[in-house]
């Protein structure tokens, strides 16, 4: 569990850094591979202790806050190549951050039989991102998804998966007639890689549902 927490203090650390205009410490690669590329970055904090990650994370949480807050104040309209391989807007990239520590935070919590309890914009950034990571593996070969889903224990209605030309969207929709249904967290955890597959929480195995469990062949 330190080194999932060790993971998420170094992603913190890019974050930072990219959101200060500060060159990072780990030189990340153009072509990132998402299951390799972070494994050699916690070599910088071998031996440090649990205690001192978590104080190091806290720190950098707080600066994060920080700086923010001064984007968007001082450079609402920026944009930057995002970890799903297209240009976005710098809060997109941010968020990809927040969903990042989101989804570890899990993989700590539910070994430990911990209930967390998400505020209702937490979880639906979350969710939102969480669909947006899983579309956009399709999305590279322009194979685009079209989709609406309805997840329990969201207080959205349903979500629409769509696309603007190569631009892929997912907006909260009324739609009560969803094509897919599911869990709330339990379909975020295994469109990530975590837990049963997709076609086992939506209860469902579709064209669709093949396109959105390529996250996990990416990420995992």
């Amino acid at each position: 569990m330190h080194d999932v927490v060790r993971h998420v203090r170094d992603r913190a650390l890019l974050h930072v850094a990219r959101l200060g205009g500060r060159p990072d410490q780990f030189g990340v690669p153009a072509a990132i591979h998402q299951p390799t590329t972070p494994v050699g970055r916690p070599a910088h904090s071998a031996g440090q202790t649990p205690d001192e990650t978590l104080r190091e994370l806290i720190l950098l949480v707080d600066e994060e806050d920080r700086l923010l807050q001064r984007k968007a104040r001082l450079d609402p309209s920026e944009t930057r190549l995002g970890p799903l391989r297209r240009t976005l807007h710098w809060s997109v990239s941010s968020t990809h951050s927040f969903w990042d520590a989101w989804v570890h935070e899990r993989d700590i919590a539910l070994p430990l039989g911990l209930k967390l309890p998400y505020p209702i914009a937490e979880l639906r950034l979350a969710t939102m991102y969480g669909l947006l990571a899983a579309a956009a593996p399709a999305g590279w070969a322009g194979e685009y998804i079209r989709t609406t889903v309805q997840l329990e224990g969201s207080r959205d209605p349903s979500y629409e998966i769509t696309h603007a030309g190569d631009n892929i969207k997912v907006i909260t929709s009324p739609e009560s007639d969803a094509e897919l249904a599911g869990d709330a967290v339990a379909v975020l955890d295994s469109l990530a890689g975590r837990g049963p597959m997709p076609r086992e929480v939506f209860g469902i195995a579709s064209a669709v549902v093949s396109q959105l469990t390529l996250l996990r062949e990416v990420a995992t």
